[in-house]
């Protein structure tokens, strides 16, 4: 098996070792839980994983309670947070409306990144999970591209929300744009030039 593949494997595993014995019965008392992104897609390259939380009764005392009951966790070193709800215009490029929650979990042999939207069911757009559908019937080859895009585009520091590039855009480089290099990457997602 391709080293890549091996990596996605053993990630994936204990991915959802958290998830089941922390996270979801955590996260599933504040609302209907739907996991998403590289995890869902069986393409992790490293541990992160994406998780909606979705209910009426969001709230900003809710969005804190959250929080709070996250920072004990004995495996939480840290926490990220931000109201995107009443300030969800002051923030840069396009991020859902909600709460967003980003603690930092070590467990097993990682250290985890969850990113976690406390939502609303009339804010949740479901775009975690977009490349679902593409993505279930994937070929090991395309397994391959995608997990090597991101390696090179981790190894460059140019990948990640606030990057030059994240995975929504190696998922539709690779998928729409069959690119097989960061530099076609590039050219796949710059703007096309027109002349007037």
């Amino acid at each position: 098996m391709h080293p890549l593949l091996q990596k996605q494997r053993a990630l994936h595993a204990e991915g959802t070792l958290l998830l089941q014995t922390i996270l979801l019965p955590l996260l599933s008392k504040y609302g209907t839980t739907t996991v998403g992104g590289s995890y869902s897609y069986q393409l992790l390259y490293h541990p992160d994983i994406d998780i909606d939380v979705v209910s009426e009764q969001v709230s900003k005392e809710l969005f804190v309670e959250l929080c709070h009951e996250l920072l004990q966790l004995d495996q939480v070193s840290k926490i990220k947070a931000a109201d995107r709800v009443a300030f969800r215009h002051t923030h840069i490029g396009i991020r859902p409306t909600g709460f967003w929650i980003s603690p930092t979990i070590h467990f097993g042999d990682s250290i985890w990144t969850v990113d976690i939207w406390l939502q609303k069911p009339e804010w949740h757009t479901g775009k975690t999970n977009r490349f679902a559908a593409e993505l279930a019937t994937l070929d090991e080859i395309t397994r391959i591209k995608i997990l090597t895009l991101k390696q090179e585009l981790i190894a460059q520091s140019i990948y990640g929300v606030g990057n030059e590039f994240e995975s929504v855009d190696v998922y539709e480089g690779v998928l729409h744009g069959f690119v097989t290099t960061v530099a076609e990457l590039r050219q796949y997602k710059a703007p096309q030039n027109t002349t007037l």
